[in-house]
């Protein structure tokens, strides 16, 4: 008896987790801390953290919003403003771009579309 099983290429949404260590290309729309807090707006916060240069994976500061951002890559790990001179570490799950799986494997998975 031969049983056929269909496999797919699937991927994961890449807004919603961490394809690389830093942090620094993360573009998702996560806005709490790893803590709990909500982050502030990064255009609330500008004039007090004069290292922000403005390398926000958005293209702006007024883009990346209330985001968990990693904007100039010092640490290694997205982190947002949750008081004007307090961060918090963002937890963000880290991701595989594809991988082959059946229809079965990928309903274990969140965040998975076939592409």
């Amino acid at each position: 008896m031969l049983i056929n099983i269909r496999f797919e290429i699937y991927t994961i949404d890449l807004q919603n987790c961490l394809s690389e260590n830093s942090g620094k290309a993360y573009g998702g729309t996560l806005s709490i801390s790893g803590m709990g807090h909500h982050c502030l707006n990064w255009t609330d916060v500008a004039s007090v953290d004069v290292k922000l240069n403005g390398n926000f994976i958005d293209g702006s500061i007024e883009a990346a919003e209330d985001h968990c951002r990693n904007p100039n890559g010092d640490v290694s790990y997205p982190w947002c403003y949750v008081a004007p001179y307090e961060t918090r570490q963002c937890y963000v799950p880290y991701c595989r771009k594809i991988f082959l799986c059946s229809i079965y494997c990928a309903q274990l998975y969140e965040n998975v579309v076939v592409v």
